[in-house]
């Protein structure tokens, strides 16, 4: 474990303490979000805080508790490669069921974020190579964990689809990249979704510099360069994500 690693995990522990103290008095709105590493769900967090929704699972628990919000819930538990902590033996075929199983109230509604695979995929090997994962982007490709982490991507999301068709009501998939274009617009489809009336109509500032894990939302990330990348993402995803993305453009 890195020095780094290491004192990122103490900031967990005291961000965790702090947060579990002013818990109660986050919100009006209560809802659930998910969303597997690096898909932007601090960000989300931050922008359904300023919209008074009060988040069930904000503080994260242990890996493998079915309340984290990156538990795998995919059937296929062979493709959680990327940390073995994550790894469970929970198979659901509703959304009743998660809310049964992690003490949700039986109509609670979930919001699942997600980034399109090329995005995603930039970001999980910027962390990876951060928290000592793997060493170089050569090892990255040539270890094949590209399409490993992209396997596991596809299963976690393709779950929550195939739990939205089911049950349309309780899951709600939101890109990242429109939620970054336009957060306004985004908590407001949230809240039809939600069945939220505001007393007073929601506000305009949505601006969030910098969340928890993240470099300032303004900074420029240098993106995956590696004649392997193309083919990868070409390959069949069971998660069809371009029917949830609005505006078609990565942010």
């Amino acid at each position: 474990m890195t020095i780094r690693t290491m004192a990122r995990a103490g900031y967990d522990i005291l961000w965790k303490s702090w947060a579990r103290l002013r818990e109660k008095d986050q919100g009006i709105y209560p809802v659930v979000h998910q969303g597997i590493q690096r898909s932007g769900t601090n960000f989300l967090s931050a922008v359904l805080s300023k919209a008074d929704y009060r988040i069930i699972n904000r503080i994260d628990p242990a890996r493998d508790a079915p309340r984290h919000k990156h538990f795998r819930w995919q059937d296929d538990k062979s493709s959680i490669v990327m940390d073995s902590r994550y790894g469970n033996d929970r198979h659901v075929g509703s959304v009743a069921e998660i809310n049964r199983i992690c003490g949700y109230p039986e109509d609670q509604k979930h919001i699942v974020l997600f980034r399109e695979p090329r995005d995603w995929l930039d970001g999980i090997f910027r962390w990876g190579l951060a928290n000592g994962w793997f060493p170089s982007q050569e090892a990255f490709f040539e270890g094949d964990l590209h399409r490993a982490y992209l396997r596991e991507w596809d299963a976690y999301y393709a779950k929550w689809a195939d739990l939205a068709a089911r049950d349309p009501a309780g899951v709600l998939l939101v890109s990242y990249g429109d939620l970054r274009r336009d957060a306004r617009a985004g908590v407001l489809a949230i809240d039809r979704f939600m069945g939220v009336e505001r007393a007073t109509p929601l506000g305009t500032d949505f601006t969030i510099d910098k969340v928890r894990h993240s470099k300032p939302m303004t900074e420029k990330r240098k993106g995956l360069e590696h004649p392997g990348i193309d083919a990868a993402l070409n390959a069949p995803f069971a998660f069809d994500w371009q029917a949830h993305v609005l505006s078609g453009v990565p942010a």
